[in-house]
């Protein structure tokens, strides 16, 4: 997996004990198995936005705030090979 998928199952693990938002929680509030969940936020598999969703949801957290801490951890080894968006070709 990518180290960003890495970082954000971290962060998002880290949610999950802080708050006490059990794996089954999470499958029974999508519709999935709890091998689903599991996979996914141990990064197995990708981990996908519905699941972040579920975890900020029983957590009472805002997207936004769970957004901006994992941006805040999400230091790159040269900040000059971030792309910060389209490029001007205008002098």
């Amino acid at each position: 997996m990518s180290d960003l998928n890495t970082q954000a199952c971290a962060a998002l693990l880290a949610v999950m004990a802080e708050y006490r938002v059990p794996q089954a929680a999470v499958a029974r509030r999508l519709g999935r198995s709890k091998s689903y969940v599991n996979q996914r936020v141990h990064g197995t598999y990708a981990l996908s936005l519905d699941i972040v969703g579920a975890v900020l949801d029983l957590a009472q957290l805002s997207p936004d705030a769970f957004l901006g801490d994992l941006a805040q951890q999400l230091t790159p080894a040269d900040p000059t090979s971030v792309h910060s968006g389209p490029s001007s070709s205008a002098p």
